[in-house]
Order: structure tokens, then sequence, then C-alpha cells
């Protein structure tokens, strides 16, 4: 994949034809070209012509503000991936092959928390907490706290003994994703307005 411009578009193009529920066959009929160049497009090896853009905007006659904020964010598309020997995290914003440490590796699924009062996110100044009533002993802690807002994912990650809580630049609503060394992955959705 290209660095740069070209790259980042074709997230947001193959981000957009996802949340359509449009194959890139039926994207390339839509803009009238071959499903080569929607596939170039999206992988940032071909550069998007204004054109074409401005086509699609037309076509679902939105902005392009919105098609930047499509599906609220790349939150379906994110991945994680825990190496069990030696505890390595990889976040990737997509499904991707991974191995660390002569294994490969295999997306965490997350359980939902609906109503979980020992995770308690909140707001003030600007900043997203994410605090856990949780041990943090060397069998049983949370490995990671990670925050994926519409326009940004971030993680920290946490040892044995320290403080099971992050903190965050506020970005809007989103998920957090909770790693536990003995649970596996969580995931609480966050509203525009988290409580405080």
């Amino acid at each position: 994949m290209k660095k740069g411009t070209e790259a980042s578009v074709g997230f947001y193009l193959r981000r957009f034809r996802k949340s359509k529920n449009i194959t890139q066959a039926r994207l390339a009929e839509i803009l009238g070209v071959s499903l080569k160049t929607i596939s170039a497009w999206e992988l940032g090896t071909r550069k998007l012509p204004s054109d074409a853009m401005i086509k699609l905007l037309r076509y679902y006659d939105i902005s392009l503000r919105d098609f930047y904020r499509t599906g609220d964010s790349h939150q379906a598309d994110c991945c994680i991936y825990v190496c069990k020997k030696c505890g390595n995290i990889i976040f990737t914003s997509a499904d991707a092959k991974v191995s660390c440490c002569g294994m490969t590796l295999h997306a965490g699924e997350a359980n939902t928390i609906s109503e979980c009062p020992e995770i308690l996110p909140s707001v003030s100044d600007g900043r997203l907490t994410v605090r856990a009533e949780h041990e943090m002993t060397p069998d049983h802690c949370i490995m990671f706290i990670v925050y994926i807002s519409a326009c940004a994912s971030e993680l920290v990650k946490l040892y044995p003994g320290d403080r099971p809580e992050a903190s965050f630049t506020w970005r809007g609503s989103g998920k957090i994703l909770i790693g536990c060394s003995l649970h596996g992955l969580h995931t609480l959705q966050i509203a525009q307005t988290c409580p405080p």
C-alpha cells in the first residue's frame, strides 16, 4: 500500500463502500470504471481522480465531510491481535494476516459489555478517562485499553501493578476495547456525550 494521500483516501473509499454494503464491482459500475481501478484506489496504488469522487458524492447525495465520516468511524474494521507467548499487542485498522513468535495470530473476538459497573468512562476538560475496577496482578490484569473514535484510535498498554485506567483525547462517540489477560477482549460503546 502506498503511504500518504492515496492510501488514506483508499481507506475511506473502502470504508464508505462497505458501509453501503456494495461490492467493488457495483461501485465500479456506478463510477463507470473497471474493478481493477476500484481495487487500486482502495489499496492506494492509484490516485482517486476528483471527477470520480464528485460522481460518487453526487450519486449518494452526500458531502465530502459526510464521506469521510461514513460509518461513524473505522471501528468495525479494527482488529486486535495478542501474542500469548510474549504479550505483544498488534492493532490493525482492518483484518490482516499477523504472526508473532513464529505463530499465526487470530483477531480477538470482543465480548460486548452493555451495563458493566466495573468499566467507568468519563469526560472532563477534553479528556476521556477510562477506569476499571479490576485487579492488576501478574496472573490477572488488564493488558490494554483502546479508544476508537471516528477519526483516530489510541491504545494504552498496562502492566501488573499499574492503575487500571487510561486517559485519551476526547474525540466523540466510539468504543472502548479492554484486553483482560484471563477473560479476553471486551468492548463498550460510548455515546457522543459520555457520562461525567
